[in-house]
């Protein structure tokens, strides 16, 4: 991994603090959160996201003009899922001892968002073991609302380069060498070998499904980072947030390789039977189950990343304090689950019938949560096939159904 480059963080940094300083003064509970990238002001109702002058392997926000044309990326993509929360992009002026909002000379741009309550994202809610089905099944309804307005009206903004199998090798190569560079423990690095050719054996077998995709046209500008950090509960309804916006390759996918990301960390956080609801829910929404045999392998892929994100972060954390990583650290686990998400797989086949009214969807949905599996019912299809209610039920319909 390349060196992080810092073109002016001091200077950004002492207009953060004043004004920080200068919001406190009209709300006294102004408060701010730094991350590795951004600095986010909070006061009020609202919250002020600035870009850190950095210019990393990943990302380049080296330059006012760059940050600004991020800032808008930002409120661009984040106002498809989440326009209630992405407001604006907004100039700081003044001086760097006396910053303003709106006022000239612009000295640095910001977005501006309405803040939410951090307790209600799913990650916290999973922590307290309050994430519910209503809450799984909003989810599901999001995600397939967004995909279906991106199959609706595509267009072609990105070299389709992005979803070829070339490609998805390479960005899988490049997340697996990443890692390895920061693994040091014997028991890590047999893993990685073991992750490593489970993905290659994979990505081989499946490799002609994902050209066909790309060419049929499923890849999309999507969210791209679809972990449970990065979705909140507003007014009872899930909404996805943050979407990436510094780097188009790390959004343009598959939308199947986006929903993995969902179903990839409810497994990390043991909710399995959560996991598996919504992929049938989604499956159901959108019919896209053409694309659900690449399911695991994009699932794989995308624990792999949160792997490399979590042992990037605890490596600062653990040298900071002068502490070993912990052998059940995140990171690990997210190994564990990439490579059982390839490995751990039992095919079969179940199949209900009974009178009407006699429980078969209630049995089918609750069977493929706990075995689990993926379910298909004859009755929504038939309504996806044929248009006209007359024609649904037909001893003809009725063949053509169960051959689909």
């Amino acid at each position: 991994m390349g060196k992080t480059m810092q073109t002016g963080l001091s200077l950004q940094n002492r207009l953060i603090q004043n004004w920080l300083a200068m919001l406190s003064e009209a709300e006294p509970a102004s408060s701010l959160i730094e991350t590795h990238i951004s600095w986010v002001l909070l006061s009020g109702q609202y919250a002020y996201k600035i870009k850190k002058a950095l210019h990393t392997d990943f990302l380049d926000y080296s330059d006012p003009g760059m940050r600004r044309f991020y800032c808008r990326e930002e409120i661009r993509l984040n106002r498809r899922t989440a326009p209630d929360i992405y407001l604006d992009v907004v100039q700081i002026g003044g001086t760097l001892d006396r910053p303003s909002l709106s006022s000239g000379p612009v000295l640095e741009y910001a977005v501006k968002m309405r803040q939410f309550d951090i307790d209600k994202q799913l990650d916290h809610l999973l922590k307290k073991n309050h994430l519910t089905q209503e809450h799984v099944d909003s989810l599901s309804d999001a995600i397939s609302n967004f995909h279906l307005l991106l199959l609706q009206s595509y267009e072609q903004e990105e070299p389709s380069r992005f979803g070829s199998p070339e490609f998805v090798l390479e960005r899988m190569l490049e997340n697996l060498r990443e890692l390895k560079v920061l693994l040091v423990k014997p028991d890590d690095l047999t893993l990685w070998e073991e992750l490593k050719q489970s993905q290659l054996h994979e990505f081989t077998l499946e490799r002609d499904k994902l050209e066909n995709r790309e060419k049929n046209g499923f890849v999309r500008e999507c969210h791209g980072d679809m972990h449970m950090g990065n979705l909140v509960v507003v007014n009872g309804r899930v909404i996805p947030f943050d979407s990436i916006e510094f780097d188009a390759q790390y959004r343009w996918m598959d939308v199947i390789s986006d929903v993995a990301f969902a179903f990839m960390d409810l497994l990390y956080f043991g909710k399995k039977s959560f996991a598996w609801r919504l992929l049938n829910h989604y499956l159901e929404q959108t019919g896209d189950y053409d694309g659900a045999p690449l399911l695991r392998f994009y699932a794989s892929c995308h624990a792999t990343v949160r792997a490399k994100v979590h042992l990037m972060r605890e490596l600062q954390e653990t040298d900071e304090n002068r502490k070993p990583v912990a052998d059940d650290a995140p990171y690990r686990r997210y190994m564990i689950l990439a490579n059982d998400l390839l490995k751990k797989r039992q095919s079969a086949l179940v199949i209900t019938m009974g009178l009407p009214g006699s429980g078969k969807t209630v049995f089918a949905n609750l069977g493929a949560e706990k075995l689990p599996g993926i379910c298909l019912h004859s009755d929504v299809e038939r309504k996806r096939l044929f248009n006209e209610l007359s024609d649904r039920y037909s001893e003809q319909s009725k063949y053509e159904v169960y051959d689909y």
